[in-house]
């Protein structure tokens, strides 16, 4: 009977994640390819696959009644795709089966968890980070492989999890068809005296610095500079609002939570400048589509940020609020700086496309002996 190669994307569905927007592109990017072989996706009734990977040739459907993260899963999942013959299964998050034949190369993107613990004392995880760390170990033992998103998350695996780096391969994350379009087009203008930040709000993400920094730029521009804030609010940490409040700077912060696609690329359009104070990212998506949109970066010089916008951004120590807002008040008053940056990172934003996730997928797949 030949191999049949599986990707569980239970993942894609109505709450939209981090894994389910690199399993997105993934998908994209395969719809792109010829020289592979058909592939099977795993679904549920909730999974929304993009409309090109299911009007393109080359896959299959497999529906799956139980979700990817559930005990059902760790059980019934080899056995049930057995029955499919589904011999082989690429898992987007570190929950394949735990038992089974079925040959699986599992993704973890990063060790957020175990790394910044001591940050995310109200996450689950982070509050059993031995039993974490555990799981994960019997996932990448029972691995073919292991697929990691940047080389700062290859060596943290490597090094937390003791994984043999040559069973560790890096595939990065890529942009939407939709985003890298915005790499060719006019930049849109006036853009407003204003700061932007995109994403969750964990500590370990730096708004609470952020706020302090805002402070801090207001006063080196002398301008009426504002901050937006884009992503789901989190009532476990109240940190960054507390520091808005305590500066007296609730008129200058627009908190806009969570936002659909439209509001997200007005919000890039609009800013002047972006700003990602985070201490720790297994990849680090939003400034790269910050770039996209021509809009300057000024990031965290720390873990995999600085392979991720590589010479197109400027990168300060998160620890060092004064430098940070005067890198950001250089930024927003110097325009030939901005300018060098905004096209800086256009050029390095249209690298990330989803063709290019997908060949190096492919490649370590293939790598590990499965048939795709």
């Amino acid at each position: 009977m030949a191999e049949r190669f599986a990707i569980d994307c239970r993942y894609l569905n109505r709450e939209f994640s981090g894994i389910a927007r690199s399993l997105q592109t993934l998908l994209l990017g395969l719809a792109t390819l010829r020289d592979r072989e058909e592939i099977t996706l795993l679904t549920d009734a909730q999974t929304q696959t993009p409309e090109a990977a299911s009007a393109a040739a080359g896959f299959a459907f497999v529906k799956v009644d139980y979700p990817p993260r559930s005990t059902a899963n760790m059980l019934r999942l080899s056995r049930d795709l057995k029955r499919q013959g589904v011999t082989q299964l690429l898992c987007p998050d570190a929950f394949g089966p735990l038992v089974g034949s079925l040959r699986v190369a599992v993704m973890i993107h990063d060790l957020i968890p175990l790394t910044c613990a001591a940050q995310l004392r109200r996450s689950l995880k982070s509050r059993v980070p031995g039993l974490w760390r555990t799981w994960l170990k019997w996932q990448t033992r029972r691995a073919v492989g292991i697929v990691t998103v940047s080389e700062h998350s290859a060596s943290d695996i490597a090094n937390h999890l003791g994984v043999a780096r040559d069973r560790i391969a890096v595939t990065p994350n890529a942009l939407t068809p939709e985003t890298l379009a915005a790499c060719g087009q006019a930049d849109p203008a006036p853009r407003e005296d204003e700061l932007l930040y995109v994403g969750r709000r964990d500590p370990y993400k730096g708004l609470a610095t952020l706020a302090r920094v805002l402070g801090r730029v207001r006063e080196l521009t002398g301008r009426d500079v504002k901050l937006r804030i884009v992503g789901p609010e989190d009532l476990r940490y109240p940190q960054a609002q507390e520091e808005i409040d305590r500066l007296g700077l609730q008129s200058a912060v627009i908190d806009m939570g969570r936002v659909n696609e439209a509001e997200l690329v007005a919000a890039y359009q609009r800013a002047k400048v972006f700003v990602f104070p985070s201490l720790y990212e297994g990849f680090g998506l939003p400034p790269l589509e910050a770039m996209a949109y021509g809009l300057p970066v000024v990031c965290s010089n720390r873990t995999s940020l600085p392979e991720v916008v590589e010479g197109a951004a400027v990168l300060v120590d998160p620890a060092d609020e004064a430098g940070f807002a005067q890198a950001i008040a250089e930024v927003m008053t110097d325009l030939a700086k901005w300018q060098r940056l905004a096209d800086a990172g256009r050029r390095r934003a249209e690298r990330f496309t989803p063709a290019r996730q997908a060949e190096a997928m492919l490649t370590a797949l293939r790598r590990w002996g499965m048939s795709v």
